[in-house]
């Protein structure tokens, strides 16, 4: 259409050239056409820049931009923000796929609705290639959601759109743990970009999710409750790699990969947590600012006691340390009794060792 502004869509990739193309494909297929393809590979070691080329030699417009040095997904989809030059913005993992009329609903209801930011609902393709529709009857998500638009926090203004309104919707979200901004799902105006600056590459993951609170502090937003975003479970997806149903809590957090790799994502999701807070309070436009602090409380303090436990068996200074962070934020006989279990299992500790783990 002749009136479409462009759409930058960034690809982060790392070692992925057997499923980009799922990805780019999706793109192609979308039935707003005005885009551009970014795809910034964070130095993968498999042939992704051959896969790349061939969709350039098919004149797909894509910009190839091959990172010197891996330094993850927040760093890449930077990279992306910096070379795109789209008035509107949508982020896709290379693993990942949006349905044909991802963009054209987006845009539209952002126009409709006149804000800078929309979401949609999404599909979970697991391993055996089985979709679960996300936002069903029974599904948490779905269940906090709906509780939301009761207490009109979400309103609903169209048979397939929802209205989040700024700041009121995100303090809501926190406190009640309302989750409908999947990064994937997101267009937004470059102007949010200019707002809000990058992702925090501090972050190992939760980045995504730090992102979209700071968006949705300063933007109202709009969701299209449609799945038009397909997110692929796989092997190699950092929140993948157990099935948490079959998690043997004894057995499995013996194991240091297993442990390592669940800490990666608590202790980020920790930091993240910790930040919103800051952000929150800079930001200075409370409703309820009481309730928000209180959340965050609870939730760095079960993040902290959960760090703790699963690494009591294998990183003994890494497991104090958030004990006693569990123990400052909640103080319940719990957290005492888990810090007198790790401290007992190794005598290398002394008391006066233990302050250098203390930084709240």
């Amino acid at each position: 259409m002749e009136n479409e502004l462009l759409v930058s869509v960034i690809i982060p990739t790392y070692n992925r050239a057997d499923k980009i193309h799922n990805a780019i494909h999706s793109v192609i297929n979308q039935t707003y056409k005005n885009w551009e393809i970014v795809v910034v590979d964070d130095c993968s070691k498999d042939n992704t820049a051959e896969i790349i080329q061939q969709f350039i030699d098919q004149k797909v417009n894509i910009k190839y931009i091959k990172l010197k040095k891996n330094q993850g997904a927040s760093n890449a989809r930077n990279v992306g923000l910096e070379q795109c030059i789209g008035e509107y913005i949508a982020f896709l993992d290379s693993d990942d796929m949006w349905t044909e009329e991802h963009l054209q609903k987006n845009i539209s209801a952002m126009e409709k609705y006149g804000v800078k930011l929309s979401y949609s609902f999404w599909l979970e393709r697991s391993l055996n290639g089985k979709d679960e529709v996300v936002f069903k009857e029974g599904n948490p998500l779905k269940t906090k959601f709906d509780r939301a638009i009761k207490d009109s926090y979400i309103k609903i203004v169209d048979e397939e759109t929802a209205f989040l309104e700024s700041p009121r919707y995100i303090e809501y979200a926190c406190i009640y743990k309302v989750y409908c901004n999947h990064i994937n799902t997101l267009v937004m105006s470059r102007e949010v970009y200019e707002k809000v600056g990058s992702f925090d590459v501090s972050l190992a993951t939760s980045e995504d999710d730090d992102f979209s609170f700071r968006a949705l502090l300063y933007f109202d937003a709009v969701v299209v409750m449609k799945e038009l975003f397909i997110y692929h479970q796989g092997v190699d997806n950092l929140y993948n790699f157990s099935e948490r149903q079959s998690i043997d809590i004894k057995r499995d957090f013996k194991d240091e990969k297993t442990v390592n790799k669940f800490s990666i994502c608590l202790e980020s999701n920790y930091e993240c947590i910790a930040k919103k807070k800051t952000t929150y309070l800079e930001y200075g436009r409370f409703s309820q600012k009481k309730e928000f602090l209180n959340a965050c409380r609870e939730q760095l303090g079960w993040r902290a006691f959960t760090i703790a436990y699963i690494n009591k068996e294998v990183y003994n200074k890494k497991a104090l340390k958030y004990s006693l962070r569990s123990i400052y934020y909640m103080h319940r006989p719990i957290d005492f009794k888990l810090f007198l279990n790790i401290i007992s299992s190794n005598r290398m500790f002394k008391k006066a060792d233990c302050q250098q783990f203390i930084h709240f």
